[in-house]
Parts: structure tokens; C-alpha cells; sequence
């Protein structure tokens, strides 16, 4: 990489120092970003955003992926970081939370894989970025910290003005707006001819979910991920360490021993054909848990489960309206009722030992937000308890995912990817399985 001679000409912006106050011990702990710059005849890469990495947290990831994979079929070393964005639908309306990579994710982690991944780099006013426009304006004290970052760090020249109304509120830009392919901005974009390039949005925004498929489809032809850049990304991607850390506080301290499990028992699973492969009685998986970790014990002797932690959305557990509701209401309301039970009530016994059964996601994101008014002002939506479900089930002691669950599938791949595939398990109607090959799941269609 090439490095500015003097630390007055590096460009610093709010992604560069994230700062959170630890739950512990009230001192304050910074997380740096160290910038990097790409070299000034280097080809540099860039994501058009919005519509950017849109969908929930398992799509964002799948776009993400096909983005650096284009990056490496056509030999770009390169990434603006400043162009990333991902966008998450509102829980309540069409009108999407955007939120800058960089606050999410551990860039300088990523960026130790360099030769196997694009790198992603820093803005820096001395490079030769022709079609990259920044803002030199005043906050917006109107909007979120999340959408003010994005309008400083500015865009691809031609959708400056119409992303900065966008993040600002003064322009429209919906999900249902995008899927009628009126939102891609990929012409637009197209019209500057210079540095950064660009990739992505395209009709309906899914230039990079046709891709993703593609690529996916040759895996499974094949064996071979392209330029192993599928597997290569579970290692490189991880969240900052301030969610790390705040994934981890729900179970406990670093000593824990947990086993993770992906509840995917709400109402859209229920009556999803994918669902037909899972089990989808919450009793009965706890009374198949109770059985596979009576055999896991006197298989292992020195293991024994302190927590079993659930991922799941509690909202959709609790809905009760709509016609899967009514189709599968005595199930719905079972589910939810064992699932309260098992999460109000301290300590439990399964396998023949004591356990805390804990709910973690989006009730304990809330209360560190709460306790983080700042935090909670940038405005991080409903993305980040689906990072920090994410990775407290990577990091678990043992994973019990859902067969028909993409979400699971990913997740036994990213642990497959990180040494942890051994204990890569999945509940089903025949009880409590192993994943096999290793823990590593074959390429997830259903």
C-alpha cells in the first residue's frame, strides 16, 4: 500500500475511531480503523449505493461475496471501503436503515487476508478519484449518525446529489421502489468514465444476486467456489469488536461453555416448503436436545453446557395475525408458550446437567442501546442483532442449526471455515444430527 509521508495529509473520518463504553467496568475502549490507500495507478472498486448490499443480514452477505468475486475474476486488488453500504429493511416501513460497512464490520481484520481478497481502502483527497464526489457540508442534526457518516463520505460523482437527498430524507428510496426497477442507478453511474469503477445495483437492484447465483450454481457443479473466495470470506469477515464483545456479554464471560441454537420456528418458516425438512415443535427439539446431550456427555466427559443460547425473532413468534397464523395457530401459540418458558425460568435440566436457556439478539441489542444513547441515535436498525445472533452461534461451543434454514447453512460453512466444524449439528425429524463432511454443509438450495 502506499502511505501519505505526513500524518496531516491522512484523511480521518468518524469510521476511523469507533468508541464504546464497556458494560464492566464503565472505561472507555477504542477500536481504531488504521486507513490504507490504494496505490495511485491501481484499478479501485466501487459498490453503487445505494441500493448497495440490501436484504437481510444473510442476502447482504451473499451480494457481498459475488461483489469481491467480480472484484477478483477481473484482477481488482482494491475496494473503496467509503462506497459500502448496507441497507435493511424497516421492521415497520418500506423505507430501508443505511448503515456505513465500516460500522459494522472488522476492516482491519479483513484486510490481513491481502492476496487472497480484495483490499478495502480509505479515501484520501491526493488520489486520483475522478468520479468520486465528497461532502463538505454541515451535519443534518434532523437525521441519524449512520446517515449523516454516509453523506460525508459523498459517492460515485453522478448520484452525489441524489444519495445525499436520499440519506437526508429529501428523496424517496423504498424497497418496493427498488424491486419495481426503478432504483437501480447503474446507468447513471455509468455515465462518469474514471477512478473509482463501479459495480452493482442493475434492474431491480439484483445485478449481484443473479451473480451470487451463478457463482453458487458453479460450486455445485463443480466442487470449487471461484477463487475460493467463498471460504476465505467466513474467515476475513467479522464484526468490530465492540459487537464481538457485545455477542459474547449474552452468554457470558469468555469461559462459558454454550451450546448455540438457531430457532427458526416463526411463523414464516412454519409455512415455508423449507420448513418441511426441519422439526418444527419447540418441545419436542428441546426433548431431542435433552437426548443428544445425554449421549454427547458420556461421549465427551469433560464437556458440560453451561448456557444453551437461542437466535431467533421474537416478533415473529409473537405474531398473530395473517393466514399462516390461522393455518397454524395451535402450533404457533405452543411454540411460543415453551419457548417463554424456557427462557423466563432460570435453570433447566437437559442431558443430566443444570443449564440457563437465554434469548440473546434483539432484547439484549436493546438494552445496550439503551445504555448507549449515542449509539442508539446512529441508528443501526434491525441489522445489528441479526451480526451479533450471527456471531455468537459461530463462536459456540456447539451449533445446532435448521436443515431447511439458509441462515444455518451459513453459519455451519463460516464455523467449517474457522476450525469449528466438528460441533456443527442440525435438528430435524429424526432428532439431533450431525452435518458431516467435516461439519461443512453442501451449497444451500431449497
Amino acid at each position: 500500500f502506499y502511505e501519505f509521508p505526513s500524518p496531516d495529509e491522512t484523511f480521518t473520518s468518524s469510521n476511523t475511531t469507533l468508541v464504546v463504553t464497556s458494560s464492566s467496568d464503565d472505561e472507555e475502549k477504542e477500536y481504531r480503523h488504521i486507513p490504507l490507500y490504494a496505490p495511485s495507478n491501481e484499478t479501485v472498486l466501487a459498490l453503487i449505493s445505494p441500493p448497495g448490499l440490501h436484504g437481510g443480514y444473510r442476502n447482504q452477505i451473499m451480494k457481498f461475496l459475488a461483489f469481491v468475486t467480480y472484484a477478483l475474476k477481473h484482477d481488482i486488488k482494491y475496494i473503496m471501503l467509503d462506497s459500502l453500504l448496507c441497507a435493511t429493511p424497516n421492521q415497520v416501513t418500506s423505507v430501508p436503515e443505511f448503515l456505513p460497512f465500516s460500522s459494522l464490520y472488522d476492516i482491519d481484520h479483513w484486510n490481513t487476508f491481502d492476496g487472497l481478497l480484495p483490499q478495502l481502502v480509505d479515501y484520501h483527497e491526493s488520489s486520483n478519484y475522478t468520479c468520486w464526489k465528497r461532502y463538505n457540508g454541515e451535519k443534518n442534526t434532523t437525521i441519524s449518525g449512520s446517515r449523516n457518516e454516509l453523506i460525508e463520505r459523498g459517492n460515485l460523482l453522478p448520484l452525489f446529489n441524489t444519495s445525499r437527498d436520499i440519506y437526508s430524507g429529501l428523496k424517496s428510496f423504498t424497497m418496493r421502489n427498488l424491486r419495481k426497477g426503478s432504483q437501480g442507478f447503474t446507468d447513471l453511474v455509468n455515465e462518469c468514465k474514471g477512478r473509482p469503477v463501479s459495480y452493482g445495483g442493475g434492474h431491480k437492484g439484483q445485478i449481484l444476486w443473479e451473480d451470487s447465483l451463478g457463482y453458487f450454481s458453479e460450486e455445485q457443479e463443480t466442487g470449487k467456489y471461484p477463487f475460493d473466495a467463498a471460504a476465505n470470506l467466513q474467515r476475513a469477515l467479522r464484526p468490530n469488536k465492540k459487537w464481538r464483545d457485545l455477542s459474547r456479554s449474552c452468554v457470558g464471560s469468555g469461559n462459558t461453555k454454550y451450546l448455540g441454537l438457531h430457532l427458526r420456528v416463526e411463523l414464516d418458516m412454519l409455512d415455508h416448503h423449507c420448513g418441511r425438512y426441519n422439526e418444527n415443535n419447540v418441545t419436542k427439539i428441546f426433548q431431542d436436545i435433552d437426548e443428544f446431550l445425554s449421549k454427547f456427555y458420556s461421549e465427551n466427559e469433560d464437556y458440560s453446557m453451561d448456557v444453551i443460547s437461542i437466535a431467533t425473532s421474537r416478533k415473529n413468534l409473537e405474531m398473530k395475525e395473517g393466514r399462516a397464523y390461522r393455518k397454524r395457530k395451535n402450533l404457533a401459540e405452543e411454540n411460543l408458550e415453551m419457548f417463554n418458558n424456557l427462557t423466563g425460568t432460570p435453570v433447566h435440566n437437559f442431558g443430566g446437567k443444570d443449564v440457563s436457556v437465554i434469548e440473546c439478539g434483539q432484547q439484549h441489542v436493546n438494552k445496550y442501546l439503551d445504555n448507549h444513547p449515542g449509539e442508539k441515535e446512529y441508528g443501526y436498525g434491525a441489522l445489528l442483532p441479526m451480526i451479533t445472533d450471527y456471531e455468537m452461534l459461530l463462536q459456540a461451543d456447539i451449533f445446532i442449526g435448521a436443515l431447511g434454514s439458509s441462515y444455518s447453512s451459513d453459519i455451519w460453512r463460516s464455523r467449517y471455515y474457522n476450525g469449528k466444524g466438528k460441533y456443527n449439528y442440525q435438528y430435524t425429524k429424526d432428532g439431533i444430527l450431525p452435518v458431516g463432511n467435516g461439519g461443512l454443509p453442501s451449497p444451500f438450495f431449497c
